[in-house]
C-alpha cells in the first residue's frame, strides 16, 4: 500500500543495524528515497531494468557479508517471469554468501513465492486486495492472515519462527502493540499501548526478510 509507512521502517531497521553492529549495508534505490550516508546507496540508471540489478546482485555475491535492501522489489523478483540468474542465487542461497536480503514491495501477490517462502522476518502492512490476502493465506494461518485487512495504518504486523505480534514505528523507536490493538472490524481505530523497544529488533541473519504493505 502506498503511504503506508513501510520505507520509513526500513530507514529505521537500517538505523538500528548499524547501531547493532552491522557496517555493510547496500540499497537498490530505483526511487531515490535513502540518503543515509552510513549505507552503500545504488540508484540505478535503468530504473525498471532487471540487467543492471543482476549485475549488482553478481557483485555482491562476490563480494559476500552484506544487508541487501531492495526497494520496489516485486519489479526484480516477480511471481510472474523469470528471475535474473545472479538475483535466483542470492534468494536461494545469500545466507551461504553471508548476505541477508530485506525485500521491500507494494504489491505482495506479485513478488516471487521463492523469496517470500524463505523468509525468515515478515513485516506486513494493511492489505485490504483479495489478491493480496489469498496470496499469504498460502504460507500464514488464516486467522494470521486476514488480520491484516484490519491493521491501523502506520501499524503492521511481524511475523517469525518465534513470534507474532503487532507494531508501529514513532520516533525512531518500534512500538509493541500487541494482538489488543487490532480493532473488530465495526469498530474504529483505538488509541496504540505497549511497550517501548530499540536495538533489539530481530536482523536478518541469513535468508531473507521483508516488508510489504
Amino acid at each position: 500500500m502506498r503511504g503506508s509507512g513501510k520505507t520509513t521502517l526500513t530507514r529505521g531497521l537500517i538505523e538500528i543495524a548499524g547501531e547493532q553492529g552491522v557496517k555493510n549495508i547496500v540499497v537498490y534505490d530505483p526511487l531515490r528515497e535513502y540518503d543515509n550516508p552510513e549505507v552503500e546507496r545504488y540508484v540505478p540508471t535503468t530504473p525498471w531494468g532487471q540487467a543492471e540489478f543482476d549485475a549488482l546482485c553478481k557483485k555482491l555475491a562476490y563480494r559476500g557479508n552484506c544487508w541487501f535492501v531492495v526497494e520496489e522489489a516485486d519489479r526484480y523478483l516477480p511471481q510472474r517471469g523469470l528471475i535474473p540468474q545472479w538475483a535466483s542465487i542470492l534468494v536461494n542461497q545469500g545466507r551461504h554468501y553471508g548476505i541477508g536480503m530485506v525485500a521491500i514491495s507494494r504489491r505482495i501477490a506479485s513478488l516471487s513465492k521463492d523469496y517470500f517462502s524463505l523468509c525468515e522476518h515478515l513485516c506486513i502492512y494493511r492489505l485490504w486486495i483479495p489478491n493480496d490476502i489469498s496470496y499469504i493465506r498460502e504460507f500464514l494461518p488464516r486467522e494470521q492472515a486476514n488480520r491484516v485487512a484490519i491493521l491501523p495504518k502506520y501499524h503492521f504486523l511481524y511475523f517469525s519462527s518465534e513470534e507474532t505480534d503487532t507494531y508501529t514505528l514513532q520516533g525512531g523507536r518500534l512500538i509493541k502493540i500487541g494482538k489488543a490493538a487490532i480493532p473488530p472490524r465495526e469498530k474504529g481505530p483505538i488509541s496504540p499501548r505497549g511497550e517501548t523497544k530499540r536495538g533489539n529488533y530481530p536482523a536478518p541473519t541469513r535468508g531473507a526478510s521483508k516488508v510489504s504493505g
